[in-house]
C-alpha cells in the first residue's frame, strides 16, 4: 500500500502528511481537507496541512470542535474500534439536525465530512478531516473504512517524527509576543515581537493551504472560564515550537500571548512518543543520574532483576543498546539539561 510505504520512510511530519494526502485524494475523492498534528496529551492542534478549504470556514469549524454538542469528537474517535466516521453515517442520513451541518457545512456548500484519527500506542498524534461538496454523494462505508485503516500507519509515523528531536528555541532574547484580536478575530494590535510572530506564522501563506492559527486560538480562548487562559503549542514553518496562551477579553476579543517553547515543555511528548511507562520514565531519570541497577533497585524498593528488566525494555523502546547511547540520544542531545533545571530528574 502506498500509504504504508510513505509512513515507513517517515521524515518531517508535514511533508509526510502532504504525501499521504496525495494518495488519499485518489482513493477517497474529496473537495477539501485538513490533516492536523495534535498534542497527544490534550488533542489540541499543533499544526496542519490544509487543502482547498475556504478560510471563512475555519473559525466556525473550530467553534464546533470546542462546543459541548460537537458531533464526531476526535477524542471519541481516537478510542473507537474504527477510528473514523462521517457526518451522514453518524446521523443516519439526517445531518441537517446538527450544528455542524447548519453552521459550517451547509453555508459553505458542503454535503458531508469524513473524520479520522491517527493513533499509535494508545495515543492520538494527528487527525484528518475530508469534506465533500454539495452535489456529490456522501462518503460511503468503504471510504470510511479505508481512512480508518490508514490511521494507525499515519499515527505511527507522526509518533516516530516526535522522537527526531523537534527544533526548540531556548533563548528569551525575542521577548514575549502579544497579539490582540477583536470579537470577529480581526487583528487589533501587537507588540513588536507579536508582529514578527504574525509575519512568520500567517503572512505570505496561501489561505487555502495553511492552518488558520488566529481563528483556532480565538475559538480556544472563547471556551475557557473568564479570568483563565487556554494553552497550546504550535510548530512554526521552521519547526520551532511556540507556546500560546489565549484568553477572552471583556469586549469579546481575544488576547494571545506567545513565547518560544522551552525544552522542558516538550519532554512529556518525547517520552510518550517512545511509549515509556511512568515507571520506565522514573528509571530512565535515575539511569541518567548514573545509578547502577543495584542502586536503582534500592532506591525504588524493587528487585535487581526487575530493575534490569525495566532497563532492557527502555533500551529496546528507544532503539539503543547501552546506557551511554541512551543518555546521548535522549538527554545529552535533547532534554536532560531541562529535566535537571525543572527538578524532574
Amino acid at each position: 500500500m502506498a500509504v504504508a510505504r510513505i509512513c515507513q520512510v517517515g521524515g518531517d511530519p508535514y511533508d509526510l502528511l502532504e504525501r499521504v494526502a496525495d494518495v488519499v485524494q485518489q482513493v477517497v475523492p474529496h473537495d477539501g481537507a485538513a490533516w492536523s498534528t495534535v498534542d497527544p496529551r490534550t488533542l489540541l492542534f499543533t499544526g496542519a496541512v490544509v487543502r482547498a478549504l475556504p478560510e471563512a470556514t475555519c473559525h466556525p469549524y473550530y467553534e464546533h470542535l470546542f462546543a459541548d454538542d460537537a458531533v464526531l469528537p476526535y477524542a471519541s474517535l481516537a478510542v473507537g474500534r474504527q477510528q473514523a466516521g462521517s457526518l451522514h453515517k453518524v446521523t443516519q442520513g439526517r445531518p441537517q439536525r446538527t450544528a455542524l451541518w447548519r453552521n459550517v457545512l451547509e453555508p459553505f456548500g458542503y454535503v458531508d465530512e469524513l473524520r479520522s484519527t491517527c493513533t499509535s500506542r494508545g495515543h492520538c498524534w494527528g487527525t484528518v478531516s475530508l469534506w465533500r461538496a454539495r452535489g456529490a454523494a456522501p462518503f460511503d462505508t468503504p471510504e470510511i473504512a479505508f481512512l480508518g485503516r490508514i490511521g494507525s500507519m499515519v499515527g505511527g509515523a507522526l509518533r516516530s517524527a516526535a522522537t527526531l528531536g523537534p527544533v526548540v528555541e531556548t533563548s528569551d532574547s525575542e521577548g514575549c509576543a502579544v497579539v490582540l484580536l477583536d470579537r470577529d478575530g480581526k487583528f487589533l494590535e501587537a507588540t513588536g515581537a507579536g508582529q514578527r510572530w504574525l509575519e512568520d506564522f500567517v503572512a505570505g501563506h496561501d489561505p487555502s493551504n495553511r492552518f488558520s492559527v488566529l481563528d483556532y486560538v480565538r475559538a480556544l480562548g472563547a471556551h475557557v472560564p473568564k479570568g483563565q487562559s487556554a494553552t497550546t503549542r504550535l510548530s512554526g514553518p521552521d519547526r520551532r515550537w511556540h507556546t500560546l496562551q489565549a484568553s477572552a477579553l471583556t469586549n469579546g476579543g481575544t488576547a494571545v500571548v506567545i513565547q518560544p517553547s522551552q525544552p522542558d515543555e516538550l519532554v512529556d511528548t518525547l517520552l510518550l512518543a517512545y511509549g515509556l511507562s511512568p515507571r520506565e520514565v522514573e528509571i530512565l531519570c535515575l539511569i541518567c543520574q548514573g545509578l547502577t541497577s543495584q542502586e536503582i533497585s534500592a532506591r525504588l524498593i524493587i528487585s535487581a532483576h526487575t530493575a534490569r528488566d525495566h532497563i532492557k525494555h527502555i533500551l529496546a523502546k528507544v532503539g539503543v543498546t547501552s546506557r551511554g547511547e541512551l543518555v546521548a540520544k535522549l538527554f545529552t542531545e535533547h532534554y536532560w539539561g531541562s529535566l535537571q533545571r525543572t527538578g524532574r530528574a
